[in-house]
């Protein structure tokens, strides 16, 4: 009956939520495959894997998830882009036990060690740390520990961790607006450094994030960022 269906987490991540509609890839006829919920970009924005393992990797737990859901505030992240809309329109809502059989359908078991770093593997760029340390350090601490409730931390943020960047360089470039999560939070305003970054400095400071925070050694260049800004440039209206 219907009060089976709203302690399924099956049922709401997969009818209800349909995650899957983002986070699953899509073949060249835009059909999803069958690699359920291993995360996609569309529409300008990546919905990164949701499969158990890469969660865990990433440092999610079962309480993160839910406070990203239910709250839209967690040590690993805040929804943004295509996200946001999810939160505010959906997930919050749900009931704490609701978001308990989401979390346990997600995770199936893994369990990740909680919000922290992924080992550095390179030395990140000094000027990248300069831009930081100018740019970012001020909300988000030299050490990307962030602010409670005020300024997200960086040093455990998923964003810095997946392997297509395009979040992180959308954030930085088009900026947040401030607006509400849920339960009384707020995602204060984050400038647009759009004019102040050219392509090079927009690189320097994304491989020292991703590179600092995210276990990365690769380093983009200017032209990958020009390249980045393409893909996401069509849908900057709708965000």
């Amino acid at each position: 009956g219907a009060a089976t269906y709203t302690v399924d987490g099956h049922y709401l991540v997969n009818v209800l939520g349909h995650c899957g509609e983002c986070h699953t890839p899509r073949n060249l006829a835009f059909a999803m495959t069958g690699d359920h919920l291993a995360g996609f970009t569309l529409e300008g924005a990546y919905a990164p894997d949701l499969r158990p393992q890469t969660l865990a990797a990433k440092g999610w737990t079962d309480g993160d998830l839910k406070a990203f859901l239910g709250q839209g505030l967690s040590a690993l992240g805040v929804p943004t882009l295509t996200m946001y809309p999810v939160l505010r329109h959906s997930t919050r809502h749900l009931a704490p036990e609701e978001l308990a059989v989401i979390s346990a359908y997600l995770m199936q078991g893994a369990a990740g060690q909680g919000p922290g770093s992924r080992p550095r593997q390179v030395d990140p760029p000094a000027a990248g740390r300069t831009l930081y340390l100018g740019l970012c350090a001020g909300c988000h601490g030299a050490q990307g520990e962030g602010q409670p409730a005020s300024s997200v931390r960086l040093d455990s943020n998923t964003t810095a961790m997946f392997a297509d960047p395009i979040n992180l360089v959308r954030v930085i470039d088009q900026g947040i607006v401030e607006r509400p999560l849920a339960e009384g939070l707020r995602m204060q305003k984050m400038p647009a450094y759009r004019d102040w970054l050219n392509d090079a400095q927009m690189a320097d400071l994304v491989n020292y994030m991703r590179q600092q925070w995210g276990g990365h050694t690769e380093t983009l260049t200017a032209a990958d960022i020009a390249g980045i800004k393409e893909r996401y440039a069509p849908y900057l209206s709708k965000h």
